[in-house]
Formats: structure tokens, sequence, C-alpha cells
């Protein structure tokens, strides 16, 4: 059965009909109706986003750019660091000399890995 346009209750209170064309439904006719149906609206000539001038665009895309770097360089450095404990661990069976290298190696991969943290957090401030 193909649907008959429902005709709206009239106007939202409060709006202004020249503005915006959301309509109000009653209880009766919005139970009927799918959810996304439920706002018959809009007023194309309002964006969703703001607009952001060129200028300020191109410096948070820049900072955006160098963040993405940041992010990505310090997780390649931790990663290389933890199969550097690994390798060293694995390979370690009572030996000091790589205890004391791997005890190194992940003193080395916890700062940096709260280095990251805090470079994430001054990034999220901005």
């Amino acid at each position: 059965a193909e649907e008959q346009p429902v005709e709206p209750d009239g106007p939202l209170p409060g709006s202004d009909n020249n503005q915006e064309k959301k309509v109000r439904l009653s209880p009766a006719k919005m139970s009927t109706k799918n959810s996304t149906d439920l706002v018959e609206y809009v007023d194309k000539s309002h964006p969703l986003l703001p607009i952001i001038p060129n200028t300020q665009r191109g410096q948070l895309e820049d900072r955006l750019n160098n963040q993405e770097r940041t992010i990505a360089f310090l997780l390649e450095q931790a990663f290389r660091i933890k199969e550097d404990i690994s390798a060293c661990l694995q390979g370690t069976h009572g030996f000091r000399k790589e205890e004391s290298l791997a005890r190194k190696l992940l003193e080395s991969h916890i700062q940096t890995i709260t280095s990251i943290v805090k470079k994430l957090s001054q990034n999220i401030e901005m």
C-alpha cells in the first residue's frame, strides 16, 4: 500500500512560518510515522556547521597534520621499543646482562608511553 502524505496539525508553537518549515504532529499521527519522518523540515539556507575562514581552516589543517605525524612517530617508536623488550625477554633465562638490558628497555618504553600520553593531552587541550 502506498503511503499518502500526512497533513501536519499545524506549525510548531513559536516558529515563524517564513524561516522554518517544521510542523507539529499529533501523537496519533506520530505513532504511524517513522521516527526519521517526525520532523519535516528544514530551511536549507542555514548550514549545520559554522563557517570557518580559509586562513583559520589552513591553520587547523596544519595543526591536525602535525599532530597526526607526531602520533605516528611516537607510536612507531613505542612499538619498536616493545619489540626490543620482547626479544630480550625471550632470550633471557637468568642472564644478568640481558635482564639489565631488558629492564632498561622497559624503562625506556614506559617513558615513551608517558611522553605519548603527555603529548596527546597537550594536543587535546589546544
